[in-house]
């Protein structure tokens, strides 16, 4: 009945928050740019979230228009019935401008009727983004604060391209979009007017809660763009030493920590935004671990020494039995002796100091003199 329309390509754009910020704004400013998608990041930090009907029907947003796909997916609900949209034109506009459609209680979709946030709606998250911020900065000082902003920006991009569903339908052939939604055909295509495709958005819930929701995928998200963060870091410090020396480990491993944090946090929101995902991820992962460590064991046992027939083990650190034998013990006796005999020798000859010191040297034999 839907077409996928996938996610759209998701914030790479800083490695700090003064970088992140000019980066985003600037260099990648345009539309569906990777910067516009960082910046929705933390806005998610601070509070905004992706577009919902609002009043009792809270739930999908329809989009007739051209690009209809790409504004259910990037703009974010701002104070009091405005939207924010970083790659538009104009980034802060009230929903009627944006051609949104929501369902009311007599099944009619009716323009606008976005879900309103308040000042209230961005306390919780900015205090948690702060908190975190902080005991970052106790850490790391100002670029670890800076480094956890860049990281919760991350996650909160994956988290939201992941909850926020976008989907296309048919016009023409709406009856079970329509029974879905709890609308009519009629008011589908009297909206549509003379467009032939209709876009409209699913939030992803975890039991139902579209806030638990959020909160797990969001938690996998960042967790994922820490991760990512720390092992692009290493790899592109790496290549730039390889590569081009030292003087630049500092810029490449900035960039290997842009594309490892967002590909890492795709990774964490993708498997943490439904409980299935998160079955199939943990029984994954135990998996891998009994593996690794079976495998570590059987390596592990070839260094013991077992006691069995025609096996003495290959045990060479924490076992000095091997060097307890009879003839090691023979062959250290004799290197004693050697070393004690070189000492005696060697008294001997600095004991004749005087006798070589007053020897006669003339050109007349020594012999019987």
């Amino acid at each position: 009945m839907y077409e996928d329309l996938g996610n759209y390509s998701v914030g790479l754009g800083a490695a700090g928050l003064p970088i992140g910020l000019a980066v985003g704004a600037g260099i990648y400013g345009g539309k569906n740019s990777m910067g516009s998608n960082f910046l929705m990041g933390l806005l998610s930090s601070f509070g905004a979230d992706p577009l919902e009907s609002g009043g009792t029907f809270k739930g999908s947003v329809f989009s007739f228009e051209s690009g209809g796909d790409k504004v259910l997916k990037k703009t974010l609900m701002g104070l009091d019935g405005g939207t924010i949209n970083p790659s538009g034109s104009n980034p802060f506009q009230k929903a009627g401008g944006l051609n949104l459609f929501t369902r009311g209680g007599d099944q009619a979709l009716r323009s606008g009727g976005l879900a309103k946030l308040g000042p209230l709606n961005f306390i919780a998250p900015a205090l948690f983004t702060g908190v975190g911020t902080v005991n970052a900065m106790m850490d790391g000082g100002i670029s670890g604060g800076a480094e956890y902003l860049v990281q919760d920006a991350m996650g909160m991009a994956a988290a939201n391209a992941n909850l926020n569903r976008v989907y296309s339908f048919n016009v023409a052939d709406s009856q079970k979009v329509a029974d879905y939604f709890g609308t009519t055909t009629g008011e589908i295509k009297k909206k549509a007017g003379a467009n032939k495709t209709g876009y409209v958005n699913i939030h992803r819930t975890m039991f139902g809660s579209p806030m638990l929701g959020m909160m797990v995928t969001s938690a996998g998200g960042i967790m994922g763009a820490g991760a990512g963060m720390e092992v692009g870091s290493a790899v592109g410090r790496f290549i730039g030493k390889q590569a081009f020396g030292e003087g630049y480990e500092g810029a490449s491993g900035m960039a290997g920590a842009i594309f490892g944090g967002t590909a890492g946090a795709h990774i964490g929101a993708a498997l943490t935004a439904s409980l299935p995902r998160m079955l199939i991820a943990g029984a994954g992962i135990a998996a891998t671990t009994m593996i690794a460590k079976g495998t570590y064991g059987i390596l592990e046992s070839g260094f013991q020494k077992e006691k069995m027939r025609h096996s003495r083990g290959l045990n060479f650190a924490s076992d000095t039995s091997q060097f307890m034998t009879q003839r090691a013990v023979t062959m250290r006796q004799r290197a004693m002796q050697s070393m004690h005999k070189s000492h005696l020798n060697a008294r001997s000859a600095f004991g004749q100091e005087a006798s070589i010191t007053h020897m006669n040297r003339d050109m007349f034999s020594h012999y019987k003199r």
